[in-house]
């Protein structure tokens, strides 16, 4: 291969960080980190990742859910029965996950309500996950002789995305709902393996598995997507490494499974693809940029529901450290890009309001937030910020901004945080064309565009001198819509 080719792949390597999930891989192929059971309850109690399908009984009915259809429970005798499996007797690290929407609370006699619970007739539960009579989100494990839970309050009458947390190494339970860690505690239990066959163990959703158990313990409300791991997921999701064979990888994000592969290169050949665990759909990849100064790209993720900002740390590909940036409270102010903006050497971060249009600039050192800046104080909402370059060599990064429904490209020549000069770069005719980064691929000092087609999925870039688009071409012809790329 060819040195200028290895500095173009490279270039682009270093400004992509591409995550797809590769949705047809077979359960053989299935890497470590899928979930053991998932039920996404479309039109059927199928568990698309373990085999271990359930039965649904009694007064349990289908509804329009987060993805698709959901299962729909009246608190009367309703339930999704699962037969009790080697593979479900988890006794180390789980992670109970899906969208709860409680219509009502049990009633203080009944006292719980089941969303997940592996469960015996004696009332025996290793996990359970459920709501109490109190409004709380309840977690609990227990070994047969000890048990122990964690508790926080939820609101009814609205979706929201349910984590429970076990790290069988610390003994570290956790709660979180929408991205966000509501109670975390520390245990040395740890939950029971097999179960007695007489005792007519098994999975229940929305209730105990068996109708004919003394206690039941039935739920009212919606449930969807409902997952079992036998490993403490991240909050925000996981990721693998690549081989780590010097040829940079290319990795995907899949907009609707949240899943993530890579594809494994030799230059622009494609050795092999692997499939890896997904990430919580709260959660969005926003941003590849080393916040730290260590020479890796970490990763920026943002909380869709309400703005929050995470900071993974990297080493290579793998994760060393976590964070909040912050915690949020305007889902409409969306991390858009980042860019040294006052030269001090620390990347800030960009973000835009796409109700009003303004941009703000975060002033960062490291992983804090120091200070806050306005660059515009409001455009037309169709006008996006997308990508932040030093286009004209004056050391300061400039603003490239795209419209969405003339796919027209626009910049803004920066001194700093101020707006010196701006102009077109494409009058734009096809707004499915979307510019989602920039790199050197010529090697040339000089930022080139990357574009990705929203229709056909395909990849191309666009050579600038400056501000003048000089050539271009595909660097991949199309693929899956569902999968895009995520730039720094």
């Amino acid at each position: 291969m060819s040195n200028s080719l290895r500095q173009r792949i490279r270039g682009l390597a270093a400004a992509l960080l591409l995550v797809v999930a590769l949705s047809s891989a077979s359960e053989g192929a299935r890497a470590q980190g899928a979930p053991v059971s998932y039920w996404p309850a479309n039109g059927n109690a199928t568990d698309v990742t373990g085999g271990n399908d359930g039965l649904l009984s009694g007064s349990v009915s289908y509804t329009t859910g987060v993805r698709g259809e959901a299962w729909q429970f009246t608190g009367g005798n309703g339930r999704v029965s699962v037969a009790d499996a080697p593979n479900l007797q988890i006794t180390s690290s789980l992670t109970i996950s899906g969208w709860v929407n409680v219509t009502a609370f049990p009633s203080a006699a009944q006292g719980y309500a089941v969303i997940l619970a592996r469960i015996d007739d004696t009332g025996y539960a290793p996990y359970l996950l459920a709501v109490d009579s109190n409004g709380h989100l309840y977690f609990q494990i227990a070994s047969g002789t000890a048990y122990h839970y964690v508790y926080a309050s939820i609101p009814r009458g609205r979706f929201i995305y349910v984590q429970a947390l076990l790290d069988g190494d610390t003994g570290r339970m956790a709660l979180l709902v929408d991205g966000v860690l509501l109670r975390s505690d520390t245990t040395t239990v740890r939950p029971g393996g097999a179960l007695s066959a007489a005792n007519n163990p098994g999975v229940g959703i929305g209730n105990v598995p068996d109708a004919s158990a003394a206690a039941q313990l039935p739920f009212n409300g919606i449930l969807d997507e409902m997952q079992i791991y036998n490993q403490e997921q991240d909050p925000v999701g996981a990721m693998r490494d690549a081989n780590g064979d010097g040829e940079p990888d290319l990795w995907w994000f899949n907009t609707r499974t949240q899943g993530f592969s890579t594809w494994l290169l030799d230059g622009t050949s494609i050795l092999s693809t692997g499939t890896l665990p997904s990430s919580s759909p709260l959660w969005r990849p926003a941003a590849i940029v080393d916040l730290n100064g260590d020479g890796t790209p970490d990763i920026l993720w943002q909380n869709v529901t309400n703005g929050a900002i995470v900071f993974w740390l990297m080493s290579g590909s793998r994760k060393y450290s976590s964070g909040y940036v912050s915690y949020g409270g305007d889902a409409n102010e969306v991390l858009v890009t980042t860019a040294d903006l006052n030269g001090d050497g620390h990347p800030d971060l960009i973000l835009q309001d796409k109700a009003t249009g303004v941009v703000t600039a975060w002033l960062m050192n490291g992983t804090q937030r120091i200070g806050t800046a306005t660059l515009s104080t409001g455009v037309d909402p169709s006008w996006n910020v997308v990508a932040a370059a030093d286009l004209n060599g004056d050391g300061s990064p400039d603003l490239i901004w795209q419209n969405s429904t003339t796919g027209g490209v626009v910049y803004w020549l920066m001194d700093g945080l101020t707006r010196t000069q701006s102009g077109f770069i494409s009058a734009g005719n096809n707004p499915a064309w979307q510019i989602v980064g920039t790199a050197d691929l010529q090697a040339d000092g000089q930022p080139d565009l990357i574009w990705h087609n929203t229709q056909n999925g395909a990849v191309v870039y666009w050579i600038l001198n400056g501000l003048t688009h000089t050539g271009g071409g595909y660097i991949s012809t199309g693929t899956d819509t569902d999968w895009v790329p995520i730039s720094r």
